[in-house]
């Protein structure tokens, strides 16, 4: 039996922090047995009793701070990652000399979105996790194993991060997730919402709801009403994903034509395979034909359009081929 402590026993967080501690205001220690973590003062440490104990005979590691230059590395590498390069360029200037820290934070925090500073928050965290992890591992406190699996985390966490902060590097992008009803558009859009900070998911039978009267009688004002909001979305610099079976090309070359006016990219994506009936709405059952013969005019007229296999029951590798296809680089 392994006599490593358990990565779950230790509080990451509370030792990332003792690692960034550049101020040596406090005293750090872990017990390898355990996995306790103690912080003292003034020469003096007091154990989980509350008593004053001696750190080297109860075997406790010290825990030293890395210095500031791992800190400054992840305010660099964030900087250079901001697509809006004049958030990027008066970061880059923030942490030019002394007080780095300090003004970077308050450049941050006087003119970055809410979007910018959560990525931050992240990428922040996720490194100074990792620079914890790496610390665990050179002390050989915790199984390399599950170390390794625990700093993949990390590196995917940063990776978003980033990737959140550089996405109007791409441009906006107007994603038409098309296919036929119960094929799993809505659930596949929803969550790539989910997991992209900004993303804007437009659904139509959605805001057919919004306006008073039968949803049905709404088709024309509902799409107008969605081309609408993705030409506001996309001129913010964010992108829209809009799950909706479009079966005819004139509705297509509509959507192609407001993203085209505001210098959005169009992604046209049809997913293929086993319509789930149950999942159908009754209207829309003895349309199923017809649709699918709209929907492969669209496909021989449109050649750009990607194909993306969907399977009941299975939507995990549908959603992994989404991801490989907007975001190539980013870790799924």
């Amino acid at each position: 039996m392994s006599d490593k402590v358990p990565l779950a026993r230790i509080d990451l967080g509370l030792l990332a922090e003792a690692l960034d501690d550049t101020q040596w205001e406090h005293e750090y220690y872990l017990d390898p047995a355990t996995g306790q973590q103690y912080v003292g003062g003034m020469g003096e440490v007091l154990d989980a009793d509350g008593e004053v104990a001696d750190p080297e005979e109860q075997g406790w590691l010290p825990v030293e701070g890395v210095g500031s230059r791992a800190a400054y590395r992840v305010m660099e590498d964030f900087a250079a990652a901001v697509a809006d390069r004049r958030l990027g360029d008066r970061l880059e200037r923030a942490i030019e000399g002394k007080g780095a820290f300090r003004r970077f934070r308050d450049v941050l925090h006087h003119e970055a979105d809410e979007t910018v500073l959560g990525a931050w928050r992240t990428y922040e965290t996720a490194r100074s996790e990792a620079r914890a992890l790496d610390w665990l591992e050179v002390e050989e406190v915790v199984d390399a194993g599950e170390l390794a699996a625990a700093r993949v985390v990390r590196e995917e966490a940063a990776a978003r991060a980033l990737h959140q902060v550089g996405v109007a590097a791409h441009g906006a992008r107007l994603v038409l997730l098309n296919g036929m009803p119960g094929s799993g558009k809505s659930t596949l859009a929803e969550r790539y919402r989910s997991e992209h900070t900004g993303v804007l998911v437009i659904e139509a039978d959605e805001i057919r709801r919004w306006i008073g009267g039968d949803p049905a009688d709404h088709a024309e004002a509902s799409r107008h009403l969605s081309l609408a909001l993705a030409r506001a979305h996309l001129e913010a610099g964010y992108d829209v994903v809009v799950p909706q079976l479009v079966a005819r090309l004139d509705q297509l070359e509509r959507f192609e034509q407001v993203a085209t006016e505001v210098g959005a990219e169009v992604v046209e994506v049809v997913l293929h395979g086993g319509v789930v009936e149950a999942r159908v709405p009754d209207e829309a059952l003895e349309h199923l034909v017809d649709y699918a013969h709209g929907l492969a005019d669209v496909l021989e007229h449109r050649p750009e359009t990607h194909r993306i296999v969907t399977r009941h029951g299975d939507h995990d590798s549908a959603y992994r081929d989404l991801v490989d296809l907007l975001d190539p680089d980013v870790p799924a």
